[in-house]
């Protein structure tokens, strides 16, 4: 049961931090399809991409948005689970929208440095990705990706594959769900 109260503790965290960094607005792209993902994480994949790249049949996902007090989306969140039959995968995709930010690749540090700081974890550790929106990192620890992209940062998460697959699989759902 550790293993379980470690992961809801983490996710926690996470949606802490994702908070603390939320912009009230998205400026940045004034493309229409930039402002649609960066406010709805379900835009980003659809459960066909996600079940062809899992390589499993995954069933309509849950969609969670949080609102700030003027009515603009701040975080949306969107669970993909296997339809018809018990897995333990589950695919989360986390949108938050973020004002133009001069440096991703300093962003996206200073993501990972906050969360090692707030984890107390002096050993964490984290890798830059290369070709994944401006900027993107991979978590091996808790098996997830951020990316920094025009005006949103997404956060996707995977659970239930072999860790060495993880990388990998999040690379190509992070890929597909930048594409246009």
């Amino acid at each position: 049961m550790q293993g379980k109260s470690d992961y809801f503790r983490i996710l926690g965290l996470v949606s802490l931090l994702i908070m603390l960094a939320i912009s009230p607005g998205c400026s940045g792209s004034n493309d229409k399809g930039s402002v649609e993902k960066a406010t709805n994480a379900c835009a980003q994949l659809s459960k066909e991409q996600v079940s062809k790249i899992l390589g499993e049949e995954f069933g309509d996902p849950k969609e969670e948005v949080r609102k700030n007090n003027k009515g603009e989306v701040v975080m949306s969140s969107c669970t993909f689970s296997p339809s018809g039959k018990t897995s333990l995968t589950s695919l989360n995709v986390l949108s938050v929208p973020r004002k133009d930010i001069a440096n991703p690749h300093a962003a996206l540090k200073e993501h990972f440095r906050s969360l090692q700081e707030n984890l107390g974890d002096k050993s964490y550790s984290w890798e830059t990705l290369e070709g994944v929106g401006q900027a993107a990192g991979y978590d091996p620890q808790m098996g997830q990706m951020t990316i920094f992209n025009q005006g949103y940062m997404l956060i996707l998460s995977l659970r239930g594959r072999p860790q060495e697959k993880t990388k990998e699989l999040l690379v190509k759902l992070g890929r597909t769900a930048l594409s246009p």
